[in-house]
């Protein structure tokens, strides 16, 4: 396979189940997040739970693929695939059937030199310049925990937990139909109002007479039926949620989270895209994100996998791992995230449940990286597809030879390159 410096650079796509990246090996960024989000042929929009799992069938996925790959060539990357290099970083469980559709239509509609598939979770070391670490990809549908000591996967000790970021957007929803969170009469100020452009206490402030039943400070309850868009919950999870600390952790609170600092006395005020006014308090800001810390089942939570995952890996990698914490994936990237994992880790390995790994206590660490978690993995592509990977790739002239050939294993191609 053809590197950076020779010949045409490859195109690295990172396929992910809320977001599609895209962008040319070498670059320390993607060029584009293309939502995943398709249209078939008839028109229907389809929005797969977990790409290639779900029950579209393959000609579908056919036609999805083409139109995506159509894009990102010529839209986002702005460049011929004809003779290029295909890197695609992909979810650690993606189907062979899917796999072999992305095969069939990158080099019969386009031509590419060669295909190459290696895990995301995999590609998250190499910006941070290990070779053995314990990595946690918490992206929209779920949650995985992959160990890799020395560049070998080990795979019968990864951990998987079906709650991701979309199950936070619900926790969201529950939460603010609990408390009342919606201005029962601002709309009929707001209205009359919104092209000022005015927060709410600017509209109580220019407003001289108000009719006298009109209270602005009265809230209500969501309907029980009534939903957000994604965008709407993305927007109130990013701007104001956090991971609250673990209360039997003595001086928690006395952490600095990330640098930020939280006003929670009060309840903050967001305008949705109707104009009603939604007020934020506190627990709407700090409960969401429980769910990923036993909330519902301690069985599910996030540190009790983590300690499972360490139990099953060889004794002789368990403080190297433990030492060397991965974080990637959009859903960890809020405030208090990686601290609540490491408070709730030297927490655990106290109980008598976990007096195995006792050993361990002072090894947890978390690495910092120089990338943000929602791209780190597609940067380790980037890096990767600069490289020489001729012995993982499948090229044109096999696939047209043999359209059923087998795709490489990406386990052991992963060990080579250590």
């Amino acid at each position: 396979m053809m590197n950076l410096f020779y010949g045409k650079k490859s195109i690295v796509v990172e396929l992910g189940n809320k977001y599609t990246k895209c962008g040319i090996a070498g670059e320390c960024q993607p060029r584009a997040l293309i939502p995943s989000r398709f249209k078939s042929c008839d028109g229907q929009l389809i929005i797969p739970d977990k790409l290639g799992h779900s029950s579209i069938n393959i000609n579908t996925w056919e036609e999805i693929l083409l139109d995506l790959f159509t894009k990102i060539f010529y839209r986002y990357t702005i460049c011929s695939p004809k003779d290029r290099n295909i890197f695609i970083s992909e979810s650690l469980m993606l189907p062979i059937p899917f796999k072999r559709t992305i095969c069939k239509i990158l080099f019969t509609h386009f031509l590419v030199e060669s295909i190459v598939f290696v895990p995301s979770m995999a590609l998250s070391l190499f910006p941070l310049e290990l070779s053995s670490g314990l990595v946690i990809d918490s992206g929209f549908s779920d949650t995985r925990i992959l160990p890799i000591f020395e560049g070998a996967v080990i795979l019968k000790c990864a951990q998987f937990i079906n709650i991701g970021e979309k199950h936070v957007f619900e926790r969201i929803l529950d939460v603010l139909r609990t408390y009342p969170s919606i201005s029962k009469n601002a709309d009929r100020v707001i209205t009359k109002y919104m092209e000022l452009r005015l927060s709410l206490k600017e509209v109580i402030q220019n407003v001289e007479e108000l009719p006298e039943e009109v209270d602005l400070s009265e809230l209500v309850h969501l309907e029980e039926d009534e939903h957000f868009d994604e965008s709407t919950l993305q927007d109130i999870k990013v701007k104001f949620c956090y991971v609250k600390g673990f209360e039997t952790i003595p001086n928690y609170e006395n952490i600095n989270v990330d640098e930020y600092t939280f006003d929670t006395t009060e309840n903050i005020e967001y305008k949705l895209p109707s104009n009603r006014i939604l007020h934020i308090n506190e627990n709407v800001r700090k409960y969401p994100y429980d769910i990923m810390f036993g909330w519902l089942d301690e069985e599910e939570s996030l540190c009790v996998k983590i300690l499972e995952c360490l139990r099953k890996c060889p004794i002789d990698t368990r403080k190297i791992l433990a030492n060397n914490i991965v974080i990637t994936g959009g859903n960890t990237m809020v405030p208090g995230f990686k601290q609540r994992i490491i408070a709730e880790l030297k927490h655990y390995i106290q109980l008598p449940d976990y007096q195995d790994l006792i050993g361990l206590q002072g090894f947890f660490n978390i690495k910092p990286s120089p990338f943000p978690e929602n791209i780190l993995s597609w940067v380790g592509g980037s890096i990767i597809a600069s490289l020489d990977f001729e012995d993982a790739c499948i090229n044109r002239e096999s696939y047209i030879e043999n359209p059923y050939i087998p795709i490489p294993d990406w386990v052991d191609s992963f060990v080579q390159l250590y």
